[in-house]
């Protein structure tokens, strides 16, 4: 065992991590932020099974809030619907 790798043995590697490796698509940007909203961020990234890093976890993020629209929207059309029966 190098003696570097001491307790790192539990961190598994994060598969969106692996895909973007794998993807030649993607397009690169750069984000400028607060600290304290790097600051949420690491905390965000620290409350995941498996620490990612800080540009995963905002594509996460984005991906979330996506779905979460997306539910809202569906939502209203099911109270409707609810309601009429």
């Amino acid at each position: 065992m190098h003696p570097m790798s001491r307790g790192l043995t539990n961190i598994r590697i994060c598969p969106y991590i692996l895909a973007m490796e794998k993807s030649r698509n993607d397009t690169q940007i750069a984000v400028r932020m607060p600290l304290d909203l790097l600051a949420m961020l690491d905390e965000m990234r620290r409350d995941e099974r498996d620490l990612p890093a800080r540009t995963e976890m905002m594509r996460r993020l984005i991906e979330r809030a996506y779905e979460a629209r997306l539910a809202q929207a569906v939502s209203p059309k099911r109270k409707t619907a609810q309601l009429a029966t």
